[in-house]
């Protein structure tokens, strides 16, 4: 019942403990996924080559993921938290301004990395590819990315690690963990795992704060969306058939290569300051 002792008492214990089982049903799940789709990839009668279904498979993976998030949540905090209602920040009365924020940061961040990679001549786009079907698909996909994402990682694990330290501390560590959940994705690199852990506390930095989830949310949907559906970047390597059509020249470096934006140093940059200024603002704000 609400308001029980928790079965384990550590905060920081029940968010590894979380996290362990987040990850491990997230991997069995990924396996089945890939493995069906292995056996139902039809060929093609002229030339043999297997169609690729894996991108067709996306909102299917990004449905399962929204499923696996809030039902494991809703475990823990319901048989080792010992709560009945799930409480992580989703109350938008005197949050507005925080989503706003994290909205117009998503899109800001994403815009000026764009035009510093035109005003570089790494990026030019080649046409327009209006497809209603397809912006509506990267929408849905988004917001159960978003959702599942920060109820998952600052909802439950950050909140969890605040029990236990500082925030700064539980900050880095949910950062860590968040990390940890994308080191498989496609084209990965050193310096895009340097980048998700910047955006791990970039993400988690309103909520150490605030204890609401609203920034990261809109933040977290804003930069995805506006990236892989609008401006044609992979998704942290993760392809979505978007409006406008790209060409990336020069060194993955600045271009993030085959990872997408993220995997650049233009987005280390940005995080970085994003990071600063809003530590600063926060803490002026919140600890004056």
């Amino acid at each position: 019942m609400e308001g029980d002792k928790p079965l384990i008492k550590a905060g920081s214990m029940r968010a590894i403990l979380f996290a362990v089982t987040f990850l491990v049903l997230i991997i069995l799940a990924n396996k089945i996924t890939d493995k069906l789709i292995e056996n139902i990839n039809p060929k093609n009668q002229n030339t043999g080559e297997i169609y690729n279904l894996s991108e067709l498979f996306l909102p299917v993976r990004m449905i399962i993921l929204l499923a696996i998030s809030v039902l494991t949540v809703y475990f823990f905090q319901k048989k080792i938290d010992k709560q009945n209602l799930i409480s992580h920040g989703f109350q938008l009365k005197n949050n507005l301004s925080h989503a706003v924020v994290g909205f117009a940061l998503g899109l800001l961040l994403s815009g000026t990395g764009t035009f510093i990679l035109i005003g570089n001549h790494n990026l030019q786009w080649t046409g327009i590819e209006y497809n209603t079907i397809a912006l509506l698909t990267g929408f849905g996909v988004m917001v159960m990315v978003a959702f599942s994402e920060e109820l998952v990682f600052r909802g439950y694990i950050l909140s969890n690690l605040l029990l236990s330290m500082n925030k700064w501390m539980a900050l880095i560590y949910s950062a860590l963990i968040f990390t940890l959940f994308h080191i498989s994705n496609p084209g990965i690199n050193i310096l895009a795992i340097v980048n998700i852990f910047l955006a791990g506390l970039l993400l988690g930095i309103n909520y150490i704060f605030t204890k609401n989830l609203w920034y990261s949310l809109l933040f977290h949907f804003a930069w995805n969306f506006y990236q892989g559906s609008i401006l044609g970047y992979k998704v942290s390597g993760i392809s979505l058939q978007p409006l406008l059509a790209q060409q990336l020249t020069g060194q993955s470096i600045m271009t993030g290569g085959t990872f997408g934006f993220e995997g650049s140093v233009v987005t280390s940059v940005l995080t970085l300051i994003s990071i600063s200024l809003l530590a600063w603002t926060y803490t002026k704000r919140y600890e004056a």
